[in-house]
C-alpha cells in the first residue's frame, strides 16, 4: 500500500523537480520548456521518465525500496534539524503550532532516524550519499554559474 502511494505520488510530482530546478536555473534550460497547447513541462518528464525507466531494469524492487526509504528519511532529518534553527531566527513569523515539549520532539526523530539508518545497509547508504553528493555539486556548479544580483 506504501509503494503504491510512493508511486502515484511520484507520478504526479517527480518530473516536477527537475522543470523547477530548470526555472530556478539550477539545472538546463531545455527542462523548463512547456508544451504549447497543455503547458506541461514534457522535456522534464520525458528526463524523468527514463531515469525511473533505468533504474526499475537495473535495479530490484527490495534495493529501490530501501533507496527511497533512505531518501526520505534524510529528509526528515534535514526537516528535524530546520525547525529549532529555524524557530531561533528573528525574523521568523510566530509558530502557528507549538507542541508540547518544544524541541523534544525533533531530537527525538532525530534519534529515530539515526536508528534507522544505523540498521540499513552501507550499499543503499553509500548510493544514496553518492546521489546527494553529486546534487549538491549540480547545485553548486548551478550557483557558480549564474551572475550575482547587484
Amino acid at each position: 500500500i506504501s509503494m503504491l502511494g510512493t508511486i502515484n505520488g511520484g507520478v504526479l510530482t517527480v518530473s516536477r523537480i527537475p522543470f523547477a530546478m530548470a526555472e530556478a536555473g539550477q539545472l538546463p534550460s531545455w527542462l523548463a520548456t512547456l508544451h504549447p497547447r497543455y503547458r506541461t513541462p514534457v522535456p522534464a518528464i520525458v528526463f524523468s521518465g527514463v531515469i525511473v525507466l533505468l533504474m526499475s531494469l537495473t535495479s530490484t524492487y527490495v534495493y529501490l525500496l530501501t533507496i527511497s526509504t533512505i531518501a526520505r528519511l534524510l529528509v526528515f532529518a534535514v526537516t528535524c534539524v530546520a525547525v529549532p534553527v529555524l524557530r531561533r531566527r528573528p525574523t521568523a513569523p510566530p509558530a502557528l503550532l507549538r507542541l508540547p515539549g518544544g524541541w523534544t520532539a525533533p531530537a527525538a526523530a532525530l534519534a529515530l532516524i539515526g536508528w534507522l539508518l544505523a540498521s540499513t545497509s552501507w550499499t543503499e547508504t553509500r548510493d544514496v550519499l553518492l546521489v546527494t553528493v553529486a546534487g549538491l555539486a549540480v547545485l553548486g556548479a548551478a550557483r557558480w554559474r549564474r551572475p550575482t544580483a547587484r
